[in-house]
């Protein structure tokens, strides 16, 4: 029979009860899976900094979730010049700064998220476990653990694997279903608990928080559910790795999703669409200048680019006090440019239709069927303008346009291949 590990809504991983506990809940699932020679419960997991929107997933751009990012370590103050002394002190240098006594603060400027048309999850595994894949920061605020099926039938699916599954969020989210469990540790329940409106959203799920090990945690929850992890401490056998990943491949071909293709440069479709949207280089000129306009110093006259302003900044010839209320000045002017972007877009987004909906999947699974026939990364060419457009265009209508023209353009390219057999 399968333990319970979570004790009033807390689990430690610590405790030598609770590993107890999960050692035996694993060799039951282990010998079940063996004994079918499949498995057939599947938990959809996503470790993430920000706790999923009005309970759905949605994209990441410039409309959705912002950030702040360092425009580095700056020194404090100058400190008086130290006396470098020459061979046996006869003669002396230049007067120099002694770098190693310099105090250093960080500035930080606001920043909207780069835009990802997809979202992506893992499948009874961990993130932390999938360091050889991911290449991600792991131990992030927020884990939700929730069933598969949403994304299963949500029409919009590209791949599916234990370590990385995905699909587009460009167009609709992917709702957090009412079963899912919220995984936090104590210290990010300590930091959000007064959070009214963050806390009322998490309220509606089932709240988890531990003690010790993420990773652990995740396995433990799952155990306890009666979900067999696909990465655990204790390394599985052949056989039932085996039978895990043809479980997996069985769920792929019953659902049109490809099995564990990679996303990467070279991997899926859509890691060539992301790289259109030149929102975050624009962003980032449009800093530099608004610093330069505020701060009339010839030390800027030829700087081109954020990241030499980075480095003039870390040499210490402009000062903590200098920067930080330009810095201030233009954060506080961008947070509300986006919350009133990210207002209009959430309003834009309720013209989808039931109709409009269809549209979109269709033409998703047209893109999936002719994708060696789009030239992705050719800007020029009327059908990758009208694909990037149909992801990267943040209103409603565009992206219907953009759908339309991408359907009579294979309508016509089929109509054209037909007359030539």
């Amino acid at each position: 029979m399968i333990e319970t590990i979570t004790k009033d809504n807390i689990i430690d991983t610590t405790d030598l009860d609770n590993v107890e506990k999960y050692k035996h809940n694993l060799e039951l699932l282990i010998k079940e899976a063996k004994e079918k020679g499949f498995i057939d419960r599947f938990a959809l997991i996503r470790n993430d900094d920000f706790y999923p929107y009005n309970d759905e997933w949605i994209i990441n751009s410039e409309y959705t979730n912002d950030e702040f990012r360092s425009l580095g370590s700056i020194p404090k103050r100058n400190n008086e010049p130290v006396v470098k002394k020459g061979f046996f002190g006869l003669f002396k240098k230049k007067e120099e700064i002694d770098i190693s006594k310099l105090e250093y603060d960080n500035v930080y400027f606001y920043h909207p998220v780069e835009f990802r048309s997809t979202k992506h999850f893992t499948v009874n595994t961990s993130l932390g476990t999938t360091a050889e894949y991911n290449l991600v920061k792991f131990n992030r605020k927020f884990t939700i653990i929730d069933g598969i099926d949403n994304f299963l039938n949500s029409g919009y699916g590209y791949s599916l694997s234990a370590r990385d599954a995905y699909l587009d969020v460009t167009h609709e989210p992917l709702k957090v279903s009412d079963n899912a469990i919220v995984l936090i540790s104590i210290d990010t329940y300590n930091e959000i608990k007064d959070n009214k409106e963050l806390m009322e959203q998490i309220s509606r799920k089932k709240l988890i928080i531990y003690k010790g090990d993420l990773d652990t945690a995740i396995n433990m929850v799952l155990t306890e559910n009666g979900i067999l992890p696909t990465r655990t401490e204790y390394k599985y056998d052949s056989d039932l790795e085996e039978i895990i990943k043809n479980s997996f491949i069985e769920l792929c071909n019953r659902y049109n999703l490809e099995y564990d293709r990679p996303h990467g440069m070279r991997g899926h479709f859509t890691s060539y669409i992301d790289q259109f949207d030149e929102f975050s280089l624009n962003y980032e000129k449009e800093l530099l200048q608004f610093i330069k306009d505020r701060f009339n110093s010839d030390l800027l006259d030829n700087i081109h680019k954020l990241d030499d302003f980075k480095f003039l900044l870390s040499s210490g010839k402009v000062r903590i006090e200098e920067i930080k209320p330009i810095i201030d000045e233009f954060n506080n002017i961008k947070k509300i440019e986006f919350e009133q972007r990210k207002k209009q877009y959430l309003e834009d987004r309720k013209k989808i239709t039931p109709e409009i909906s269809e549209l979109f999947k269709n033409t998703i699974q047209l893109i999936r069927e002719h994708e060696n026939d789009i030239p992705f990364c050719s800007e020029d060419i009327d059908i990758a303008k009208a694909v990037n457009k149909f992801y990267v265009a943040p209103d409603v209508d565009s992206q219907v346009r953009a759908a339309l023209e991408i359907r009579q353009y294979f309508i016509e390219y089929e109509n054209e291949n037909n007359k030539r057999y």
